[in-house]
Order: structure tokens, then sequence, then C-alpha cells
């Protein structure tokens, strides 16, 4: 399982680097999928949605990075971003 992880987190980034957002989707979903712990993952998955104008995807994810971890704020302040945008 981990190296399955870790080869669809390779994967994602690489896509990601290329802008390849459908190839990355993929890869993210299966990252998350097999790694739900790694915030990382889910940060992933929130940037490639953002790319592919998948709000919901994108604020789902951004609502899984866990409190602990130092990203916590932004990932909310971008929720809220993304709410506001919704209002307008």
């Amino acid at each position: 399982r981990y190296e399955s992880a870790r080869r669809a987190e390779t994967r994602c980034l690489q896509a990601m680097h290329e802008r390849r957002w459908d190839d990355a989707r993929g890869h993210a979903e299966d990252w998350v999928r097999l790694r739900p712990e790694v915030a990382e993952a889910w940060l992933a998955r929130a940037e490639v949605a953002r790319q592919r104008k998948d709000w919901a995807v994108t604020e789902e994810s951004l609502a899984r990075i866990p409190r602990s971890d130092d990203r916590y704020l932004r990932a909310q302040a971008l929720r809220a971003d993304l709410a506001l945008d919704g209002l307008r």
C-alpha cells in the first residue's frame, strides 16, 4: 500500500508540474484514497480541483486538512474565499 501511495504521489506531483490537470486528478484521487491521513495529498487534490474549476472538490479537500497541520489556517482562508465567491 505504501508503495502504491508513493507512486500515486509522484505521478500526481509530476502531472501537476506539467499542468496535466486531468491526469493529476486521477493520481490525486488515488493518493487520498491510499493515504487519507496525509495533508499534502488533500492539498494536492484541492489544487488540481481548483485548476479544473471544480469548486466543490476544492472545498471538500481543504476541509480535510487537520487542525494540527501548519497549513490549516491557510486552508480555512481558502475555503472562506470559495464561499464568498459563491455568494457573488
